[in-house]
């Protein structure tokens, strides 16, 4: 690990933050800021949405940054593509299919997925492969924490790792 000082958000820095983000009407999504840590992630791989990652380069510790992000910039503009008819027989028997509700599967390549149910029509259901905030503009309330060099380990598995080294 280098022993050089960060004095702001760069690429190759593990940035931690607290943030608050909501949306358009101003309701909070999510929050680490009641009781939780701080979040790292390793700046300029896209550990977080673009939008973000661009308007906190060059802020310092202690400063804090809000910001309006585009769909386009966030987590993408909803796509009709992305919804799909599949046979209720696809649920678990005892599974709640209900419009709303979150599964997670795993993909061919082994990757986990996320699917939101859409709409439930006799046998027919509608799931909906969009990320959960796809088309919504993302307000973030960033403050920064802390601001460190990434070790050799963190930026060639391209994410920050927790005190004391490597947490997956």
């Amino acid at each position: 690990m280098s022993s050089k000082k960060l004095d702001d958000v760069q690429d190759g820095a593990v940035v931690a933050i607290y943030y608050t983000l909501t949306n358009d009407a101003g309701e909070v999504l999510d929050t680490n800021r009641k009781g939780g840590h701080a979040l790292s992630y390793l700046h300029g791989v896209g550990n977080i949405v673009p939008g973000l990652e661009k308007a906190l380069v060059g802020a310092s510790r202690g400063q804090t940054v809000k910001v309006a992000v585009s769909p386009e910039e966030g987590y993408g503009v909803r796509r009709d593509e992305l919804l799909e008819q599949v046979p209720r027989s696809a649920f678990p028997p005892e599974a709640p299919v209900e419009p709303g509700r979150v599964f997670h599967g795993k993909q061919p390549d082994g990757r986990t997925m996320q699917i939101r149910i859409h709409a439930v029509e006799g046998d027919q259901v509608t799931v909906d492969h969009n990320h959960p905030l796809a088309g919504e503009t993302l307000h973030f309330d960033v403050t920064i924490d802390k601001i460190r060099p990434a070790t050799d380990e963190e930026k060639q598995h391209g994410h920050a790792h927790g005190a004391g080294g490597h947490h997956h």
